[in-house]
C-alpha cells in the first residue's frame, strides 16, 4: 500500500521494523544453523538465505526511500516483493530440512530404545541362566550332601549298619559331619558284630 501511495503514513521511519525482523531472522537462522550445523545442504542452504536476506533488506530499504505512489516506488516494491518471496522460499526449505532432519532423528532415537530393549531382554536372560547355574550348584554343593546324610540316617534306623556316605567335599561342614556319621556307623556296626559273636559262644 505504501508502494501505491495509498498509505503515506505505513512507514516513516522503517529501521525500527526492519532491525525486528533482523532480530527474528537471526533467531530462526540461529536456532536452523544450531539442529543443522556441519550438513552440507545445510550449510549451503544457510548461505543461500544470509544473501537473500540481505538482498531483501536492501530492496525494501530502496522501497522506503522512494516517494509514496511513484513509478519508482513500484518497480522497487516487485523487487522488494520478489526477493522476499526468494526468502520465503528458501525459509520454506529450511523447514522441509528441518522435518528430515527430526524424522531422521526419531527413527535413530527409535533404533536406539529397540537397541535397548533388546540389551535390557538379554541381560535379563543372562541374569537368569546366571541364577540358575548358581542354583544348580547350590544344590549339588549343599542339597545333595544332605540327601546322602538322610539316606545314611534312614539305614541306621533300619539298623543297615553297612552303608557309608561318600561325599565329594570332605572340607565343608557336610563332609566332617559325614565322616563323623561314617565313623560312628563304623564302630556300631564292630559292636554289634563283636556281640554277636559274643552271644554265639556263649
Amino acid at each position: 500500500t505504501y508502494a501505491l501511495g495509498l498509505d503515506t503514513g505505513a512507514v516513516e521511519n522503517p529501521e525500527p521494523t526492519m532491525a525486528e525482523v533482523s532480530e527474528i531472522f537471526r533467531i530462526f537462522f540461529d536456532a536452523q544453523a544450531k539442529d543443522h550445523a556441519g550438513t552440507p545442504s545445510a550449510d549451503r542452504l544457510a548461505d543461500e538465505l544470509v544473501a537473500a536476506w540481505r538482498q531483501s533488506r536492501a530492496s525494501l530499504d530502496a522501497l522506503f526511500r522512494q516517494d509514496a505512489g511513484t513509478r519508482n516506488a513500484i518497480d522497487a516494491y516487485s523487487l522488494a516483493h520478489t526477493d522476499i518471496a526468494n526468502v520465503n522460499a528458501l525459509v520454506a526449505q529450511f523447514r522441509q530440512l528441518s522435518i528430515l532432519e527430526l524424522q531422521r532423528r526419531i527413527n535413530a532415537g527409535r533404533a536406539i530404545a529397540g537397541k535397548t530393549f533388546y540389551y535390557i531382554l538379554g541381560s535379563a536372560v543372562l541374569g537368569f541362566l546366571v541364577l540358575t547355574a548358581v542354583i544348580i550348584v547350590l544344590s549339588h554343593s549343599v542339597l545333595e550332601p544332605i540327601g546322602r546324610l538322610i539316606v545314611a540316617a534312614d539305614n541306621i534306623g533300619r539298623k543297615d549298619l553297612s552303608y557309608r556316605v561318600i561325599l565329594r567335599n570332605k572340607d565343608d561342614e557336610l563332609g566332617r559331619l559325614g565322616e563323623v556319621l561314617n565313623t560312628s556307623t563304623k564302630k556300631l556296626q564292630e559292636l554289634y558284630q563283636e556281640l554277636d559273636r559274643r552271644s554265639t559262644h556263649a
